[in-house]
This record gives structure tokens, sequence and C-alpha cells, in this order.
């Protein structure tokens, strides 16, 4: 006869805080971290396991989004890790993955689902960085300072502590992931570049590689040299043609070292970082040169190149110089009857005709005054010779007084006309002639004179 009293297990309960794995030495813990996706052998305390009833035990766990994905299979009678009735211990299934895996214990129908969580190795994934000055059109931080220092904070999945994160190969220290998995922060590493990936690793796992973090520019609010001569913070000149002037470049963002400084397009010599604050303080010596207003530039070591924000300039030649043909960063005077007009001439131009060119400065071409000529390209100008003249500036040769007129002297504006009684059949003369016995002038400025004879029987 068959009785009609049937039989229930308790249902079983877990104590929290209790989950381990003395086979991988991880103690108690509310979440145990495994490091690894192979299989495991894990213990938990609690109360009404059955070691006897394998059958009806069973063990799963997975992630929030398939809480039954993986089984544990349930130990038995192998010592001294066991299952008792107050110590559960079983094997994860290979290749498990999932953060915070809750286990759910079933023994014949009755079921108790642990606080205690079991996070496995997930693959990391970054879907944003923030930290500098982010992007409103991706998911990247930019203008980050080289020297580093500031907070990282990345969004994502599967950040679990320990993790490491890297910034194009550099740590980014201090790392923390959040309760969630679903943020981490770090301190940013001094670097220099754009555009630089991003890794985040756990338990030997890492995430793919990103582009989400731009170190800034350089950029420079001070040049300064003994050798030149300040024209404002960022503007100075007459600095050394043949070389050697010695600058001092202030400003963020040149990188921990390894920068290089152009000027205009030359490297300038020597560069270095200032050993206590190599970000912000750069040495170099001017190359030679003799342009002016060259953009100053640092390129870093590594990174990028600044914009054209301070400026130099080389002595430049004066008007009335030019560039010495035999010395390219040297200054020669301009020739005898040559100019130069502007500054930083590498040549200088003959004055033209009827020109001279200043004593002084040889920076001017002059007209020569009335009375003096010139064929060009001379200093000075010539006075016109006896019997001849210039009425105006500027000529380049005199003319010959007319007939009928003379010029005495030397450096004439005009010519004098015969007196009465005088006369000058030729041109170019310098004198008047007395009209001869019997021959009169009686008006002047005349070629010839007139009989005496003819001029009486006229009258008459």
């Amino acid at each position: 006869m068959i009785g009609a009293d049937t039989f229930s297990f308790p249902a079983p309960e877990l104590i929290d805080g209790t989950i381990r794995s003395n086979s991988s030495n991880l103690l108690p813990s509310n979440d145990l971290q495994p490091g690894t996706v192979n299989s495991v052998q894990i213990e938990f305390d609690g109360r009404y396991f059955c070691p006897g009833e394998l059958s009806r035990m069973i063990v799963r766990y997975g992630p929030a989004s398939s809480p039954l994905q993986f089984g544990c299979s349930v130990v038995v009678g192998v010592a001294p890790a066991l299952t008792t009735y107050t110590t559960l211990v079983c094997k994860t299934s290979d290749f498990s993955v999932g953060i915070g895996a809750r286990l759910t214990v079933n023994i014949a129908g009755q079921t108790v689902v642990s606080n205690d969580t079991i996070t496995f190795p997930a693959l990391p994934v970054i879907t944003r960085a923030s930290g500098c000055n982010d992007s409103s059109t991706d998911n990247s931080t930019f203008a980050c300072g080289t020297d580093g220092g500031q907070t990282l904070t990345l969004y994502g999945e599967n950040f679990v502590n320990p993790l490491t994160v890297t910034i194009g190969g550099a740590r980014c220290t201090g790392e923390v992931a959040n309760e969630q998995h679903t943020r981490a922060t770090c301190t940013i590493p001094p670097g220099t570049g754009s555009l630089k990936l991003i890794t985040a690793t756990v338990t030997g796992q890492s995430s793919s590689p990103v582009p989400f973090l731009s170190y800034d520019v350089p950029t420079i609010s001070s040049l300064t040299s003994v050798n030149c001569t300040s024209a404002s913070p960022v503007v100075i000149t007459d600095c050394l043609t043949h070389g050697g002037s010695q600058l001092i470049i202030e400003g963020k963002n040149f990188g921990g070292g390894g920068a290089r400084v152009l000027i205009g397009s030359a490297l300038c010599q020597s560069p270095s970082h200032d050993s206590t604050t190599p970000h912000r303080r750069m040495f170099c010596t001017a190359p030679p040169g003799t342009a002016p207003n060259l953009g100053v530039l640092i390129l870093q070591n590594g990174g990028d190149l600044g914009s054209s924000s301070a400026f130099l300039s080389y002595v430049q030649c004066q008007p009335g110089y030019k560039t010495d043909p035999h010395d390219e960063y040297a200054c020669a005077e301009c020739e005898v009857g040559a100019i130069s007009e502007v500054i930083s001439s590498r040549t200088c131009t003959p004055c033209f005709s009827g020109k001279y060119s200043d004593p002084d400065t040889r920076a001017t071409c002059r007209d020569c005054p009335a009375g003096k000529s010139s064929p060009g390209g001379t200093s000075s100008c010539q006075n016109c010779t006896i019997g001849r003249f210039t009425a105006s500036a500027g000529q380049s040769q005199c003319v010959e007084c007319p007939t009928g007129s003379y010029a005495p002297t030397n450096g004439s504006s005009g010519c004098l006309s015969v007196d009465k009684g005088h006369y000058q059949d030729a041109t170019g003369k310098g004198v008047q002639i007395p009209c001869k016995p019997g021959t009169i002038n009686l008006v002047g400025n005349q070629a010839s004179c007139q009989n005496v004879r003819g001029l009486w029987f006229m009258v008459y």
C-alpha cells in the first residue's frame, strides 16, 4: 500500500560574501573575478544543499541579459573540495563571459538566486572619450595638454577593475571602473599628436583601439633674444645674419622633449627643452639668414606643427645698400651712381640720364640742376662747358648756344645775347665778336653785322 504522504526539499539558501575559489586562491568576496574564461572551481556557503541528490541539483549563471546562459557542474565526492549540506562546489564552463553574473541554484524545483556575482573577462568596448575639449561631431576629446594630468573618462562596457588603459602606447594612470562597468577614469599621461589610439585591457583582453584623443598643438607666447631687438612679445628684429642669435621661446604644449623649431623653412640649431618646464620653454640658436618676418614654429616630437604666432627678422640691408655679392649674409654700399630705395635689396639700380645718386645716402636719384647734365650712372652732375647750357633740370646733355648768343662760363643755364656792335656767327661759343670796321649791329643778338654804307643808304 502506497502512503499518501509527500516529501519536499527545503529551498536552498545562499550566504552573501562567501563565493570563492580555493583552487585559484581567490578569497571570499561579493564579486568573484577568476581572471580567465577557462573553467574554474568555485565554492559558496549556504544551507539545504543535497549532495546525495546530484541529479536534482542544477547550477547555472550568466550576465543579466542571459542569466542561465552557462552551467556550473556540481562537484560531489572529490575531497577536500566537495559539496556538503552547507557548501556547494561546482566547476564553471569554459569560455564563460559576463560581468556581474549571478548564480541560480535549483534543487528539486526549489530555486534561489545569489546576491554574490562572478565576473568573467569580457572584451572591453570603448564608445566615447571625454575630459579635454569634447568634440560635438564625434566621440573624441581634443586639445589635451601635452604635459598630461587631465582626467580622462571612457564610456562603453565591460570595464572591470583592475584594468589598464593606454593612450598611444603610454599608460593612463590611476584607472578606475565604476560599479556598472560602463565607465572608467584615469589620468592622461604626457604626450603629443592627434587621434591617439586608446586601448582598455581587462585580464588580458584588450578593446579595439579607438582614435579618441588628440593632444593640443604648440603655441608661442614669448620670443626673446639678447642678440636681437624686441618689437613685441612675439616679434624680434635685427637678428644676426650670420646666425648665432640665442633664442628663448615660451608658450605651451611643446612636448616633453625632442621638439624642433623652424624659422621660416630653416631649422633652428641645437634645440633643447627647459629641464624644469619642458612643455613650456625651449631654447635654440638661430641659423644664418637675411629675410624679414619669418614665422617661428614648433614641431612636436611625434606630434603636430604649431601655427605662426611669433616672427623673427634678420638685420636688413638699408636703402643705399645691397646684398654683398661676396657674402650673402652681409650688406655692401651701392656703387657710385647707383641706388637702392628699399630695404633688403639684392642689387642697386644705376640712376637714369639727367640724374645723379645722392652721395650721402645713395638711396635716391636726384635731377641734375639747370646748367648741368649727366649721362646716367653717376654720383654727380657735370657743368655745361663754355658755349653750352641746360635751361631746365634733369637733362642728359648740354645744348650749344645758337648763333647770336654765347655762354662765357661753365655751368650756364642759358645763353647771353650778343651786345650791340657785336655778333656771333657760330653755335656753341663762349664769346661775342666785335663788328669789323665798316660794319655795325644796332640791336644785338645778331649772327652778323651790317655794312655801314648800306645802312646809311637805307636811312637816307
